[in-house]
């Protein structure tokens, strides 16, 4: 650790890592029309040294946020290569999940009924969470607050994030003024739904279980068992034998050279279709009113 090597190298880093200074007259303050992506490297709070991207709309920005996020800043910087390779990853989509919702639902409205601020509680609140794109979205979100932005305008802007029920109920309580009030009927909205679903999973998971089960065992049936019939029915004149057994013997050796083909196709049709049905709004409805309108499963 006492080479000149080792020695030259750590204060070399230490230099680098000088706070950061800017121009909050110059190019550094100059805000962008749209976003731009910023790469930095920081220390946070508990010591440790971060290399992340941010958005926003200038270098004084970022800078001023991650101060406010107690953060010594050593780097700001952008360039067309730092938006090529990292613009996806900032701009990952993310669909944050029912339990975590009703979790920031409920903790949120206590936090603003102990008098806590919207902004400090969104902060107290991100250091819950584990999930890192769950991170990234709270830091977007009080960036825009502290921006002058309404709070359902900054959830708003986080696209398929958060349900668009919850954005307009907030939107709602924000000429209201009953905030709290709203997120603690929307957390008891969303959790209704999750027990809902919940006790639907439980209800179809035996039927499904024995439906492919049943699948599973004809498929074996028909490549393993039908083929040690078929040398019984060769001597034998085809006239004589029942249309429904050489219909059976047919599919069973069609099945056998094909098998692989048909399982590549079912799975890739299926696949489309997922996709489709996720992101088509107009076939996710026909789906789901057709699904609706089947005899004895359209009432589960």
């Amino acid at each position: 650790d006492n080479t000149s090597v080792i020695r030259y190298i750590r204060n070399k880093r230490e230099i680098d890592r000088e706070a950061l200074l800017l121009n909050f007259e110059g190019s550094d303050a100059e805000k962008s029309d749209t976003k731009i992506l910023y790469e930095y490297v920081a220390k946070d709070a508990d010591g440790k040294i971060v290399k992340d991207y941010f958005e926003a709309y200038s270098k004084v920005e970022v800078h001023s946020f991650l101060l406010s996020e107690g953060m010594t800043v050593y780097k700001i910087r952008t360039n067309k290569w730092i938006t090529f390779l990292h613009g996806n990853q900032a701009s990952a989509k993310v669909k944050i999940k029912n339990k975590d919702l009703i979790f920031l639902l409920t903790q949120l409205s206590t936090y603003l009924k102990a008098g806590i601020t919207l902004v400090e509680a969104l902060k107290i609140l991100s250091r819950q969470y584990k999930n890192k794109k769950y991170k990234k979205v709270f830091r977007n979100v009080i960036y825009d607050l502290t921006m002058g932005d309404n709070f359902s305008t900054a959830l708003e802007k986080r696209g398929d994030v958060f349900p668009r029920l919850l954005i307009n109920m907030i939107k709602t309580s924000e000429m209201t003024g009953e905030l709290p009030e709203v997120l603690d009927d929307m957390a008891e909205h969303y959790s209704k739904i999750d027990k809902t679903r919940k006790e639907m999973i439980n209800a179809l998971l035996y039927p499904a279980l024995v439906f492919i089960v049943s699948i599973v065992v004809i498929i074996f049936i028909m490549l393993f068992v039908i083929p040690q019939f078929v040398q019984i029915y060769e001597s034998m004149d085809s006239s004589v034998i029942p249309s429904f057994t050489l219909f059976i013997i047919k599919l069973s050796n069609f099945l056998k050279r094909n098998i692989l083909w048909i399982i590549l196709i079912v799975i890739v049709i299926l696949f489309a279709l997922y996709e489709i049905y996720k992101r088509v709004r107009t076939f996710k409805t026909a789906v789901q009113w057709f699904t609706m309108h089947l005899p004895v499963f359209g009432n589960v």
